[in-house]
């Protein structure tokens, strides 16, 4: 047995509903259990997405580390799956905007990620192709851009967002 001395401090740290066991995250470290998360749900990976699950928790945190984030800053993430990366990234206090083609991941998060972080995670439907301007007008540029991008369609992505975003741009890709 521990005393809480300060509860307000503490339920700020720990998500409440991930705390007591109402919502867990998925096993992103296990082929299997991400395997049952699509059987469970009747989903099926879909190689026109280019889709894949970065199985490898130190690989992830090493890549949500080299973004440097910092309290508040405006993160876009492309094709978030369910969640692996996106969860290392909210866990580091980012606003967060996901760009999801398939519907059934955007449900997926919708259902079981944006409860433990819905005053920082926004979902956007569709294809970031199609989606990610109307975006930017509404909400301005974000300070990283970040995502497992699907091989088919990264090219077009990254020139897309140089060309619109601005010149000057850095980025790293891995």
């Amino acid at each position: 047995y521990y005393v809480i001395e300060n509860v307000a401090t503490f339920f700020a740290k720990v998500p409440p509903l991930f705390l007591w066991g109402f919502m867990s995250l998925p096993d992103y470290d296990s082929p299997s259990a991400l395997k049952a998360i699509l059987d469970s749900r009747s989903m099926a990976m879909q190689k026109k997405f280019g889709q894949n699950f970065l199985i490898n928790a130190n690989a992830r945190t090493k890549l949500a580390e080299s973004l440097d984030l910092q309290e508040g800053m405006k993160v876009w993430e492309v094709g978030p799956g369910l969640g692996a990366l996106t969860t290392e990234i909210l866990k580091r206090k980012a606003n967060l905007t996901a760009f999801e083609i398939d519907r059934g991941f955007v449900t997926f998060l919708q259902e079981e990620i944006q409860p433990l972080y819905k005053d920082s995670f926004e979902i956007v439907s569709g294809d970031v192709l199609k989606t990610w301007k109307d975006y930017f007008a509404k909400n301005g540029k974000p300070d990283r851009f970040f995502g497992n991008l699907p091989y088919n369609v990264a090219a077009a992505i990254v020139a897309d967002m140089i060309k619109t975003l601005d010149r000057k741009v850095s980025y790293a890709m891995v």
